[in-house]
């Protein structure tokens, strides 16, 4: 019993998980692409490249926010929004004159 049930349980926590390929570019130049996979409510690590340090989050089923901190201007960007099927988008993206920075995730 104790058996299906683990069965059961990792199914379910398997079913909530998503797949998703995100790219941080610094002046239309990729910095760093990674594949993550997200479940609900956890804060997930993109990675860091150049000073920014970047995470998406999986609030609900298919809602997601990705975020980065941008340490040599001490402010962060937010992006939010629904990935509900393959191959939806989700941008980020500050720019100043000197730099264009944007977080992208796309869902596999």
């Amino acid at each position: 019993m104790n058996f299906i049930l683990g069965l059961i349980a990792l199914y379910s926590a398997t079913a909530v998980a998503a797949e998703m390929t995100c790219q941080i570019k610094l002046n239309l130049e990729p910095q760093l692409s990674a594949t993550v996979v997200t479940h609900v409510n956890k804060k997930t690590a993109i990675g860091a490249t150049k000073g920014i340090y970047a995470y998406v989050t999986e609030k609900e089923n298919n809602y997601f926010i990705v975020e980065a901190f941008l340490a040599d201007y001490e402010a962060r960007i937010y992006g939010e929004g629904f990935l509900k099927q393959t191959s939806d988008r989700l941008t980020a993206s500050i720019w100043s004159r000197e730099n264009q920075i944007e977080l992208t995730c796309l869902k596999k």
